[in-house]
């Protein structure tokens, strides 16, 4: 079996008026890499989808959802053995708990949404 790609990108903050393009372009180089599924994290990382539909010929899954807790439930199960995922937002954004918890090292139970308190 082929080792895949996956990318788990979220809002990079402190971007300027350059936020809307950076982020396009995200999706785009995502797409471009040949990731077997991109997946966008949050309201204000958007632009990503643009970026990546925009890319001719990328054959990958597109997946957007609305918080951390939801990146791992939806990339946890496309995962295999040797499989490789590039995780990458702002701090703000949250999702070092998604490799934290792709990697085993905090139940995917305690990802947090922002501003979620544990209990």
């Amino acid at each position: 079996r082929r080792r895949r790609s996956f990318a788990v990108l979220g809002h990079m903050a402190e971007l300027g008026e350059a936020s809307a393009a950076a982020h396009e372009e995200a999706g785009a180089l995502a797409a471009r890499a040949g990731v077997s599924a991109l997946v966008v994290v949050g309201d204000e990382a958007t632009p990503i989808l643009a970026g990546a539909k925009a890319e001719p010929g990328w054959a990958g899954d597109l997946l957007h959802v609305p918080d951390a807790r939801a990146a791992v439930r939806a990339v946890s199960p496309l995962l295999a053995r040797g499989d490789i995922v590039l995780v990458k937002a702002s701090r703000a954004a949250g999702l070092e708990a998604v490799a934290l918890a792709l990697l085993g090292e905090l139940p995917a139970h305690e990802v947090r949404r922002p501003g979620e308190v544990a209990p």
